[in-house]
């Protein structure tokens, strides 16, 4: 990463490794830390200089160490910021550089950036983007379809049952992450196992410690710690689906993810590595 982008850009709180800490009043917007209210005002009154971010971010050199993707609604958030804590280098939670949900593998990512995919429960998934106000933005994200129309988007998430139609392109999302090829390796992580310990240890030694790293981020003993310490923060879901509900869409979906490991790396040939020992990762489970 170059000098200027090095000195220019901080967390919210956090100094990225290596940056120097500007003034509160400068702080653009977290690569690691979800902005406030605060934040947001500085970022759209410095226009040009989170545009220098985004060019930073799309240079090759930028040193990113975890790319985090997925439909959301499935921890990514709490992960970035945890990753955050432990002075991991992640792409936007707010998503400027349009990585985050985006529905297929990026084409080119910096050597030793881990790509990391989160997946689970689907309905659980659109609940959540309802309960949070955030449907039709994120369909249009997920779905990659510029043609969705607000007005006639479904209000709730009953509404949306109603219909049955796959308006976030959830099903073509998941099949475009396990099968386009990619030059680099993929961790996938269910996010309804991501909390278990031996899951979780996974995790954070892949990404911490990624085979193409020259030297190793963290010690065995410290990504143990790493992982006790995240599934200790483990928390019920705020959106919850009925069984009934359940019996409307996606069932389909949800018996293909419960068909592929809790975690796994997908290589470049598409070929499905399992990472721990199988178990019960049933949907809405």
């Amino acid at each position: 990463m170059s000098t200027s982008c090095q000195r220019r850009f901080v967390s919210s709180g956090v100094v990225l490794p290596g940056y120097r800490r500007q003034p509160c009043s400068a702080v653009l917007l977290s690569l690691r830390c979800y902005p406030s209210r605060h934040d947001m005002a500085c970022m759209r009154n410095t226009h040009a200089q989170v545009q220098e971010l985004l060019h930073c971010l799309s240079n090759p050199s930028f040193d990113l160490q975890a790319c985090i993707c997925s439909v959301g609604g499935v921890g990514s958030t709490h992960l970035s910021n945890f990753l955050t804590r432990a002075g991991i280098s992640c792409n936007l939670l707010t998503d400027q550089d349009a990585m985050r949900h985006v529905n297929r593998p990026p084409a080119h990512l910096s050597p030793g950036t881990c790509l990391v995919y989160l997946f689970g429960d689907p309905l659980a998934c659109v609940a959540s983007h309802y309960r949070r106000n955030q449907a039709y933005h994120q369909a249009l994200k997920t779905s990659g379809n510029p043609e969705l129309n607000e007005s006639t988007f479904p209000k709730n998430l009953q509404e949306y049952l109603c219909r049955g139609e796959d308006l976030f392109g959830l099903q073509q999302h998941l099949d475009n992450w396990l099968e386009t090829r990619t030059q680099c390796d993929i961790l996938f992580v269910r996010y309804e196992r991501m909390f278990d310990l031996p899951v979780a240890a996974a995790l954070f030694r892949n990404i911490c410690n990624p085979p193409a790293a020259s030297s190793p981020l963290k010690s065995e003993e410290e990504l143990q710690a790493m992982a006790a310490e995240f599934c200790s923060q483990q928390r019920q879901r705020g959106s919850q689906v009925s069984a009934e509900q359940r019996q409307a869409m996606y069932m389909q979906l949800a018996a293909k993810m419960d068909a592929v490991p809790a975690i796994f790396i997908r290589r470049i040939d598409c070929q499905i590595v399992p990472l721990v020992q199988s178990g019960s990762t049933a949907v809405g489970r």
